[in-house]
């Protein structure tokens, strides 16, 4: 039978350990499973960071406080969609005094996942007696290492990095924000147009409207004959890919109509509706325009206009309290009802309005240096 001879002092051996801790690098594992309507996952992630090596004659190799350091997160949610009815904001027809009756489109909104995450991190340190095991089989020589104690091992307690839990309240809060320059799903922006010739305009994301010169969109207004009523347009936006889209995407109107932008999707960014002549921008709002808003929290919505020009407003809103259906059944029914806030001039009329949750303001802005519809 042939023989090896390999010799190694402790020097050596440290740097042959701080080689493979090295190579070994981070390890990690993950997965996630579902059983409608409960959704859960984990990632674990570990690493070697530390160690030391001590030769004990005539032959023990010891292993001394070997660290691994580790993660493992989890989350456990219920998705209510899957055991709640959809709830929808339905359309709402104002008057507009002197201009005409604008409606806001049927708005759905999805029911949240309610998720927990939890996190935990530490790490484990060991000390681990070893010895080599060789064996030839065939001229095939196999080298293991056999343990033969482990004189120290240390778990710490594992330290929580983080618990969050995510109330429904929290997650339905969709129409917290009042911001006519950053338009959410609740939110509609409209344009009347009083001139005729073509209006080229784009989609982008808010206060970003500067990030693309590209106007993709047209909205042709053509002379027509003289119309008792203005007739509105509801332009519907898809987010897709990351990009704001619409159906129509030239849409030919007659002069004094209004066009109304909605974007319903809920995984959509706050987003403006951004035009190449003055007037034409939700970002700062001129004349012949409106912003509409369907607040989903009581509380007072004290609103301002952010450029400066001192318009301001105050917006209450009451908690319905319903204690039965049939109170819930009024409150439903009530949600179609809207109110308008004329402004201009620098002022707004009325500057103080009151409403239930779930009900909309119309902010009809008749002539304005461009401003915005903004909560303090």
């Amino acid at each position: 039978m042939g023989e090896i001879t390999a010799a190694l002092d402790e020097q050596g051996a440290n740097k042959l350990l701080d080689g493979a801790i090295g190579a070994i690098g981070h390890q990690s594992k993950s997965g996630f499973g579902n059983l409608d309507p409960f959704v859960a996952s984990y990632s674990v992630i570990a690493q070697l960071t530390n160690g030391d090596v001590d030769l004990i004659p005539p032959d023990i190799i010891r292993l001394v406080d070997l660290r691994v350091d580790w993660d493992l997160d989890l989350s456990f949610g219920i998705d209510l969609s899957a055991i709640l009815p959809d709830f929808c904001l339905p359309q709402v027809c104002i008057d507009i005094p002197c201009v005409g009756t604008a409606c806001t489109p049927k708005i759905c909104i999805d029911w949240p996942t309610i998720t927990v995450p939890v996190s935990f991190g530490d790490f484990v340190t060991a000390t681990g007696d070893f010895q080599l095991d060789i064996s030839v089989t065939g001229g095939v020589w196999k080298v293991q290492a056999k343990i033969l104690g482990v004189p120290n091992l240390q778990l710490t307690r594992p330290h929580r990095r983080h618990f969050t839990l995510i109330r429904i309240g929290a997650a339905l809060q969709v129409t917290e924000t009042l911001d006519s320059r950053a338009i959410r799903r609740t939110d509609c922006y409209g344009q009347r147009f009083i001139k005729a010739g073509s209006y080229t305009y784009n989609i982008l994301p808010a206060h970003g409207h500067l990030i693309s010169q590209e106007r993709p969109f047209i909205v042709k207004v053509k002379d027509g004959e003289k119309k008792p009523k203005m007739k509105q347009h509801t332009v519907l936006i898809k987010c897709r890919a990351g990009k704001f889209v619409v159906a129509t995407e030239v849409l030919t109107i007659d002069v004094g109509d209004l066009v109304l932008w909605n974007c319903a999707d809920a995984d959509a960014l706050p987003y403006a509706v951004i035009g190449d002549h003055d007037f034409f921008s939700s970002d700062r709002l001129v004349n012949e325009c409106g912003f509409s808003h369907a607040f989903g929290s009581a509380g007072e919505y004290c609103w301002t206009d952010a450029y400066g020009s001192g318009v301001a407003g105050v917006v209450k809103v009451n908690d319905p309290g319903c204690k039965g259906e049939a109170d819930l059944r009024r409150w439903r029914q009530s949600l179609g009802q809207g109110t308008v806030v004329m402004v201009t001039d620098g002022k707004a009329q009325p500057e103080q309005v009151e409403i239930q949750t779930g009900q909309t303001v119309f902010f009809a802005v008749v002539k304005a240096p461009g401003i915005s519809i903004t909560d303090e």
